[in-house]
């Protein structure tokens, strides 16, 4: 279990964006057809597909990625300009980390980087002041008890700990886990997590 990906990792959020600049016509149709006539918004399983035609070789880890980042509020909708403004961000953010951990492909001294980087130092205090009742927490996430939580369950128990935190915040932090993750198996428990987060806060 665990986060993050070997030192190959590909950033999918700038191919998606070079892909969709490039086939705008259809995925402007493809949004059309999609939207929801009552609220305006899209399915993120319908997207899924897309990400799975534009790029034939995406894995089930970059999938498992893709729907965290794209989905913060995890309810599974949202409106055209939620997903591309998810993708310009995390795009950006995916960069900004692989600098970080040196590795090419982002600028480590972006002013946007360095206010991320706030959201790691305030979960890394609140996993060590609040020892106890985050344990609790994690528990109550954790449905079927296994002892670990998936992305999903992650950016939920992050919302909990931390109100207020914004959407590009908890993408970046994302962004820190999913980037090192040994096993790619999307999934980690509360001792990976205080582990992760204190390396890289």
């Amino acid at each position: 279990a665990g986060f993050g990906s070997t030192p190959n990792d590909r950033n999918i959020f700038a191919l998606l964006r070079e892909h969709l600049k490039k086939r705008r016509k259809q995925a402007k149709e493809l949004y059309r057809n999609h939207l929801s006539a009552t609220d305006g918004k899209m399915d993120v399983g319908v997207l899924t597909k897309l990400v799975k035609e534009l790029l034939p070789d995406v894995t089930a880890r970059e999938i498992r990625h893709f729907v965290v980042m794209v989905d913060t509020d995890g309810d599974g909708r949202l409106t055209v300009k939620e997903f591309e403004d998810a993708l310009k961000d995390a795009r950006a953010m995916h960069g900004a980390v692989r600098a970080k951990r040196g590795g090419a492909g982002g600028n480590a001294e972006d002013d946007s980087a360095v206010a991320w980087e706030d959201v790691l130092f305030r979960l890394s205090a609140h996993l060590m002041e609040q020892a106890s009742s985050v344990e609790a927490i994690f528990k109550q996430a954790d449905a079927d008890g296994s002892g670990y939580l998936d992305l999903s369950e992650l950016t939920k128990l992050v919302r909990i700990m931390l109100p207020g935190v914004r959407d590009d915040e908890l993408r970046y932090l994302m962004t820190n886990l999913v980037l090192i993750d040994p096993d790619g198996d999307g999934r980690v428990s509360l001792k990976e997590l205080k582990e992760a987060v204190n390396s890289q806060a």
